[in-house]
């Protein structure tokens, strides 16, 4: 049986803080290896401030979760990208927060 988790605006709301503690003001890309399928909840991306999350980078080599994500995409204004591996979303990453920046 497939075992479905579901990412809350509660969830986000404590790892948006960790990330703050983290990051403070600085501009970054998240960076989201799924490997499982998750449910995540619309309200969830709401609280993300575009301003500092420059862009979302998608890993999974799972279909299912690749569907999930296309979803997801239109829940946020940034740079958004699907991957294969975490060092192809590493690099992208970079490139987006060089570009952002200058």
């Amino acid at each position: 049986m497939n075992d479905v988790k579901r990412f809350t605006v509660e969830n986000s709301k404590q790892l948006l803080a960790d990330i703050a503690k983290h990051y403070g003001r600085k501009k970054y890309v998240f960076i989201s290896q799924r490997n499982y399928e998750i449910d995540v909840e619309e309200g969830a991306y709401r609280l993300v401030d575009p301003k500092r999350m420059l862009g979302f980078a998608f890993v999974s080599n799972n279909k299912q979760t690749l569907e999930e994500a296309k979803k997801e995409q239109g829940w946020f204004d940034n740079s958004y990208g699907y991957f294969s591996s975490v060092d192809e979303a590493i690099a992208w990453a970079e490139t987006i927060v060089k570009k952002k920046l200058t």
